[in-house]
Order: structure tokens, then sequence, then C-alpha cells
């Protein structure tokens, strides 16, 4: 592929690409356009263009908000210098692989909402996967990382995981966090102070584990799963009378 294809097309500033003008489907951004390094990728740069390939330069170090969104893409490699993805940056595309190194702390809402991925490995840098980051996907295996911190509503709905562990320095766990996938069992690690509203309805759970350090756990949390019983730590203080399903047993420790 001609790596200079597609960048006559380009609109550049500071660094910053602004918009592609360009009718190419598949493009190579190189490292520099002139004597300009690009470090970044502005708002809606490329959304809606039909590219099937985008491949992005060590350098950049922010997408901004939709900057590839609404295009045809099935394969993404995130720069190892990338320190920023914005809302939807990736939302509305086929990606079913998706890479990202160890850098970036924060990954945007939408960012990859409406894809293909099947396989997802979140590196220990990442603190935040913001709401609906990879909802509507087709993810059936979820890799977290020691060092996650806050998992946003919506982050993961709409999927197919199957299995899941979740790191022990999660703080947080948003609203449908995890709701329609096909989890099996989980562990609610004790960092996890609230277990908030159908954070895991609609899996087929058949086992959970909460663990001592959880004090609230909301209304339909777990609704709609498999669970015949669920032991309720000590730590629980305030328990929704509908945070499970009415068939399943409340054993208090």
């Amino acid at each position: 592929m001609d790596f200079r294809k597609g960048t006559d097309n380009l609109e550049c500033k500071q660094g910053r690409i602004l918009k592609y003008r360009g009718y190419e489907k598949e493009i190579i951004i190189p490292e520099k356009i002139g004597l300009q390094k690009i470090i970044s990728i502005d708002y809606m740069a490329f959304e809606g263009k039909e590219l099937t390939v985008a491949v992005l330069p060590e350098g950049v170090e922010a997408i901004y908000r939709r900057a590839f969104a609404s295009n045809r893409l099935t394969s993404v490699t995130l720069p190892a210098s990338l320190r920023m993805l914005d809302a939807g940056a990736f939302s509305w595309n086929q990606i079913e692989e998706l890479t990202i190194f160890d850098g970036i702390e924060t990954i945007g809402s939408d960012a990859f909402v409406n894809n293909k991925l099947y396989k997802l490995l979140i590196p220990k840098s990442v603190k935040r996967i913001c709401s609906q980051a990879f909802c509507k996907n087709q993810l059936k295996i979820v890799e977290l990382s020691e060092g996650l911190k806050e998992i946003d509503e919506k982050a993961f709905m709409d999927n197919k995981i199957v299995q899941l562990t979740i790191p022990s320095t999660v703080t947080s766990i948003g609203e449908w966090a995890f709701a329609n996938n096909c989890l099996k069992e989980i562990t609610i690690p004790g960092n996890v102070k609230v277990i908030r509203e159908l954070s895991f309805a609609g899996n087929e759970l058949s086992n959970v584990t909460i663990q001592e350090g959880v004090t609230e756990i909301c209304k339909d949390a777990f609704y709609k799963n498999c669970l015949s019983s669920v032991a309720i730590p000590t730590s629980v203080k305030v328990l929704n009378e509908n945070a499970f399903d009415p068939s399943v047993k409340i054993i208090r420790k």
C-alpha cells in the first residue's frame, strides 16, 4: 500500500489533522506531513468516509470525538503514544480486532460502540472505561487488568461475555455495565462498595460471590439470572428487596 495514499487530502494545522477531504478507502497516516509531526486527530476528521483501512502513526497522543466514526474499519491498532481517546472515536464501524497498548488511562464513552469485537484485552494503564465504550459488540472474551478503577454505565452491555474477572482495584461499576451478556459466574471484589441497578442483569449467572467490603446492592442488580441462592457478606448494610429474582434464597453470613 502506498504510504502517501490519500495524504494530499489531509487538512493539517500545528500537528493536528483537522479533516480528510479525500475519497480513498484505505489510508496510512504518516508520522509527518511536511514539517508537521502528527500529534492528534481532530473532531470528526474521518467520520463517514467509508474507510476500510486506517493505519495510525506512532506519535499520535489524542484522538478526538467521533474522529473515525461511521466507517467500515475491521481492525484497529492504537499507537503506543496514545494518551487520550475521546467519545465515539471509533463508533459504528465493523471492528473485529483491536490492539490497545499500555499508556492510555481513559477509554472515552461510546469509543467502540456498535462494532464486531469478539475479544478484548484492557492494558494495566487503563483506569477508567467510560459509558457504553464497548456496548453492542460481540465480545466473548474480556480481560481486565489490575489497575482499572472505574467501569461506567453500559460499558459492556449487550455482548456475549461468558467469563470475566473483575480486578481487585475496581471501585465503581455503573448501572447496566455488564447487562445482557452470557456470564455464568462472577466475583464482586470488596473495593466495589455499591453494586448498582441492573449492572449484571440479563446474564446466565448461577454463582455469584460478593466479597466483604461491598456495602450496598441496588434494585435489579442481578435481575434475570439463574441463581438459586446467594451469600450476602456482613458488610452489606443496604440490600434492595428486588436486587435478585424472587426465587433466589438470600443467605446472610
